[in-house]
């Protein structure tokens, strides 16, 4: 760990930028599930380097989670806040970007166009 805060500055920059890039990650397509494989995989990239930096305090974050959440299209805003429907935790990243992937991997078997 002190040699990634060597090589990379401070965790908390990188925690920083991490997110940045989240946020800079087009949102996800209806109809095109590339995106949504693309988005969840930058929010699972995220959780990931929190977790390994010891960084959780931003996994309760409810802007960050907010910032997430609204970039995904309308239908899986409203799955993920009925799936929050009686349940005692906060909501929480380290709930949301599993959840993701898994929506993500649900699309990745939708039939896709092909052009000729």
């Amino acid at each position: 760990m002190e040699t990634l805060g060597l090589m990379f500055g401070r965790t908390d920059q990188i925690i920083k930028a991490m997110i940045i890039q989240v946020k800079a990650t087009p949102a996800p397509k209806e109809g095109n599930p590339e995106t949504l494989v693309q988005y969840s995989n930058q929010v699972a990239n995220l959780v990931s380097t929190m977790k390994t930096l010891g960084k959780v305090a931003h996994m309760v974050n409810p802007q960050l989670l907010e910032d997430i959440l609204t970039k995904l299209p309308y239908q899986l805003q409203f799955q993920w806040c009925s799936q929050l429907l009686g349940s005692v935790n906060e909501p929480n990243l380290v709930d949301l970007s599993p959840w993701i992937s898994e929506m993500a991997l649900t699309a990745s078997f939708l039939p896709t166009k092909v052009y000729f």
